[in-house]
């Protein structure tokens, strides 16, 4: 409340009242518009006093929960938008880890609910990458409206990042803020989302992104693709539930292997593959086939550097492509390729 000469102007009071709500408490906003009397009237305090009686009488008070502001507002943005973010500081050296805090390029926030078996990720509502946009790592993301600000959130259960944003001329606009299940110094970075049509091109699609296998070719047999459907034939195994594994079999590229396992999930779709190469493979020559097929691998051991274990990968946002060695305990060595799918589960 403000006094401007001897005139009252109550333009906005904030208050808390205790409510129904689990959170213990509920913000109200109560606007005030008075009436005001016009300047030069009598000063005496009867004057004053009718003059005060007569602002509250007239004035017109607003009374909105924060509940009712987030549906409005979860109503409101509903829509595409492009996302940008900003420079995070302080800055770090992450290597594969940058790409926890890197958001899709592009987002659908929906008005759907995420379904339930996603922890707090259920209260939220969906935040889908539309075909074509360069998606994110994580397996979980969801948005939420709170009183006047939105919360965007990116997981992958161990580690992501979340953003506060509030509604501003062409979109959204707030910070960004790194969560880590281990310690790290925390990062932030400004967060826009920019409102644009469903039907355009994104700035930045699923094509700009670092090429990798996601596929294998069995000999007279299927080409098994990361995302797709799987149906398996008469000659695929059940090892346990939604695992399935093909015995002795030419692979393109590999030559024969000793078995090929496929997981799927709930609805069928393919989402890894695993080639059991045979025993005793040369590690060191497959590494370097790849290396020249693929390029510079993302991480791992140094394949030049032989150990009892030892693996390299390559991935980019939706997949990666790994070769790995162990010693068996009768010796031998156990050379695999696995191709994994990333991203929302």
């Amino acid at each position: 409340m403000r006094r401007i000469g001897s005139w009252l102007d109550v333009e906005k009071v904030t208050v808390r009242l205790r409510g129904p709500h689990e959170e213990g408490f509920e913000v109200f906003r109560v606007v005030l518009i008075p009436y005001i009397a016009p300047p030069g009237g009598p000063k005496d305090k009867e004057s004053v006093l009718l003059r005060l009686a007569t602002v509250l009488f007239m004035a017109y008070v607003s009374v909105v929960p924060t509940s009712l502001l987030a549906q409005d507002l979860t109503s409101s943005a509903f829509g595409c938008y492009d996302v940008e973010i900003g420079t995070w500081v302080p800055a770090l050296e992450m290597g594969l880890d940058s790409l926890t805090l890197a958001p899709p390029s592009r987002v659908v926030m929906d008005t759907i609910q995420n379904p339930p078996g996603q922890g707090s990720f259920s209260r939220y509502h969906q935040l889908r990458v539309p075909p074509g946009a360069l998606p994110s790592v994580h397996s979980y993301s969801g948005w939420i409206a709170q009183g006047d600000s939105i919360r965007l959130a990116w997981s992958d259960l161990l580690h992501g990042f979340a953003a506060e944003v509030r509604e501003v001329p062409g979109g959204f606009s707030g910070r960004a803020h790194s969560m880590w299940d281990s310690p790290r110094e925390p990062q932030s970075a400004p967060f826009h989302l920019k409102r644009v049509s469903c039907e355009s091109t994104p700035l930045v699609s699923l094509e700009d992104q670092r090429p990798i296998p996601s596929s294998i070719l069995v000999a007279d047999g299927p080409r098994l693709e990361l995302g797709e459907t799987f149906a398996p034939g008469p000659d695929w195994e059940v090892r346990i539930r939604r695992v399935f594994i093909l015995n002795d079999v030419e692979v393109e590229g590999l030559g024969r292997v000793r078995f090929v396992e496929a997981k799927v999930r709930e609805d069928g779709e393919l989402f890894s593959i695993s080639v059991y190469l045979p025993f005793d493979s040369d590690f060191d020559a497959h590494a370097a086939r790849l290396m020249e097929e693929i390029g510079v691998p993302s991480g791992g051991i140094d394949p030049t550097e032989r150990s009892e274990d030892q693996w390299v990968f390559w991935s980019n946002r939706t997949q990666e492509y790994a070769l790995s060695q162990g010693r068996r305990v009768d010796g031998r060595w156990r050379v695999s390729i696995h191709l994994k799918g990333l991203g929302p589960r």
